[in-house]
Protein backbone atom coordinates (compact mmCIF):
# COMPACT_ATOMS: atom_id res chain seq x y z
CA UNK A 1 0.00 0.00 0.00
CA UNK A 2 1.12 3.47 -0.89
CA UNK A 3 0.44 6.33 1.51
CA UNK A 4 1.40 10.01 0.92
CA UNK A 5 0.46 12.69 3.03
CA UNK A 6 1.46 16.37 4.34
CA UNK A 7 4.73 14.56 6.76
CA UNK A 8 5.95 11.99 4.65
CA UNK A 9 5.78 9.41 1.62
CA UNK A 10 5.73 6.05 2.76
CA UNK A 11 6.91 3.48 0.52
CA UNK A 12 4.89 0.25 0.86
CA UNK A 13 3.78 -1.45 3.89
CA UNK A 14 1.18 -3.75 4.78
CA UNK A 15 -0.90 -3.89 7.90
CA UNK A 16 -1.32 -6.12 10.73
CA UNK A 17 -3.88 -8.44 9.57
CA UNK A 18 -4.05 -10.19 13.42
CA UNK A 19 -5.65 -6.52 14.64
CA UNK A 20 -8.99 -7.54 15.42
CA UNK A 21 -9.88 -3.33 14.10
CA UNK A 22 -11.03 -2.34 10.47
CA UNK A 23 -9.14 0.66 10.77
CA UNK A 24 -5.68 -0.44 11.20
CA UNK A 25 -2.71 1.74 12.13
CA UNK A 26 0.80 1.15 9.88
CA UNK A 27 2.87 -0.99 12.05
CA UNK A 28 5.51 0.56 14.27
CA UNK A 29 7.04 -0.24 17.52
CA UNK A 30 4.57 2.82 19.18
CA UNK A 31 1.52 0.80 18.30
CA UNK A 32 2.87 -2.68 19.20
CA UNK A 33 3.52 -3.43 15.47
CA UNK A 34 -0.12 -2.10 14.45
CA UNK A 35 -2.04 -4.46 17.04
CA UNK A 36 -3.11 -1.17 19.01
CA UNK A 37 -6.23 0.87 18.28
CA UNK A 38 -5.85 4.34 16.59
CA UNK A 39 -6.23 7.48 19.33
CA UNK A 40 -9.06 9.16 19.30
CA UNK A 41 -7.12 12.20 16.95
CA UNK A 42 -4.97 9.13 14.96
CA UNK A 43 -8.54 7.70 14.10
CA UNK A 44 -9.96 11.12 13.20
CA UNK A 45 -7.46 11.97 10.99
CA UNK A 46 -7.74 8.79 9.45
CA UNK A 47 -11.34 9.23 8.78
CA UNK A 48 -11.02 12.68 7.02
CA UNK A 49 -8.43 11.30 4.67
CA UNK A 50 -10.84 8.57 3.84
CA UNK A 51 -13.53 11.22 3.51
CA UNK A 52 -11.27 12.44 0.94
CA UNK A 53 -9.89 9.87 -0.76
CA UNK A 54 -13.72 8.44 -0.76
CA UNK A 55 -14.85 11.88 -2.56
CA UNK A 56 -12.17 12.05 -5.38
CA UNK A 57 -13.78 8.79 -6.91
CA UNK A 58 -17.99 10.03 -6.57
CA UNK A 59 -19.77 12.55 -7.76
CA UNK A 60 -21.63 12.73 -4.02
CA UNK A 61 -20.35 14.38 -1.24
CA UNK A 62 -19.98 11.85 1.17
CA UNK A 63 -19.02 12.99 4.96
CA UNK A 64 -17.68 10.10 6.51
CA UNK A 65 -17.42 10.70 10.91
CA UNK A 66 -16.67 9.05 13.75
CA UNK A 67 -19.99 9.73 15.31
CA UNK A 68 -21.55 7.77 12.01
CA UNK A 69 -18.86 5.16 12.59
CA UNK A 70 -19.52 4.71 16.30
CA UNK A 71 -23.19 4.14 15.95
CA UNK A 72 -22.93 1.68 13.35
CA UNK A 73 -20.89 -0.01 15.85
CA UNK A 74 -23.33 -0.14 18.61
CA UNK A 75 -25.87 -0.73 16.11
CA UNK A 76 -24.28 -4.07 14.75
CA UNK A 77 -23.98 -5.19 18.46
CA UNK A 78 -27.06 -4.78 19.58
CA UNK A 79 -28.40 -6.29 16.33
CA UNK A 80 -25.87 -9.07 16.92
CA UNK A 81 -27.24 -9.51 20.44
CA UNK A 82 -31.07 -10.12 19.33
CA UNK A 83 -33.76 -8.79 17.00
CA UNK A 84 -36.18 -6.18 18.66
CA UNK A 85 -35.37 -3.60 21.16
CA UNK A 86 -37.48 -1.32 23.25
CA UNK A 87 -36.07 1.92 24.91
CA UNK A 88 -35.66 0.85 27.99
CA UNK A 89 -33.67 -2.42 26.80
CA UNK A 90 -31.50 -0.40 24.70
CA UNK A 91 -30.61 2.07 27.91
CA UNK A 92 -29.35 -0.86 30.02
CA UNK A 93 -27.47 -2.42 27.34
CA UNK A 94 -25.47 0.71 26.31
CA UNK A 95 -25.15 1.25 30.27
CA UNK A 96 -24.26 -2.69 30.65
CA UNK A 97 -21.61 -2.55 27.41
CA UNK A 98 -20.35 1.04 28.59
CA UNK A 99 -21.48 2.51 25.12
CA UNK A 100 -21.87 6.05 25.15
CA UNK A 101 -24.98 7.42 23.21
CA UNK A 102 -28.17 9.38 23.41
CA UNK A 103 -30.82 5.63 23.83
CA UNK A 104 -33.80 8.26 22.07
CA UNK A 105 -31.31 8.40 18.79
CA UNK A 106 -29.92 5.03 18.87
CA UNK A 107 -33.57 3.37 19.29
CA UNK A 108 -34.62 5.41 16.39
CA UNK A 109 -31.50 4.66 13.95
CA UNK A 110 -31.79 1.13 15.41
CA UNK A 111 -35.24 0.70 14.14
CA UNK A 112 -34.92 2.49 10.89
CA UNK A 113 -31.69 0.54 10.23
CA UNK A 114 -33.55 -2.76 10.99
CA UNK A 115 -37.29 -1.77 10.10
CA UNK A 116 -38.48 -3.06 12.75
CA UNK A 117 -41.95 -1.46 13.87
Amino acid sequence: MYIKDDLATYSEFYYNMNSPYVLKPKPSAKNNQGLNYYSSIGLQNRIKKLTVEVNEYTDKKIVLSGKALYMSHVLHELHEYKDDWNIREIAKFLKDHHFNGNVSEVYRNYHEKYKIF
